[in-house]
């Protein structure tokens, strides 16, 4: 049961982050008119991941912290001969 709802959780996770609606980002290449080295700054997670992205990529870890739970669970279990 904690194995379904492990990978219930995986693809919910899932098909939200790939359906979510792209972030905007980025800067257009061109040259600047001064004579200074430009570089464009980082770009880190927050900043490239929306609020729906967010939410499936909590929904996909979570759902990979409890599988690792359930196969946890299942090779602890004890054998009785």
């Amino acid at each position: 049961m904690l194995g379904v709802m492990a990978a219930l959780l995986i693809a919910v996770g899932a098909v939200v982050m790939v359906t979510a609606p792209a972030q905007n980002f980025g800067w257009f290449a061109y040259a600047p008119l001064s004579d200074s080295v430009y570089s464009p700054p980082r770009c880190s997670l927050p900043e490239v991941l929306g609020g729906r992205q967010w939410l499936g990529l909590v929904a996909v870890i979570a759902g990979l912290v409890l599988a690792g739970v359930a196969v946890g669970l299942r090779l602890g279990q004890r054998h009785i001969r």
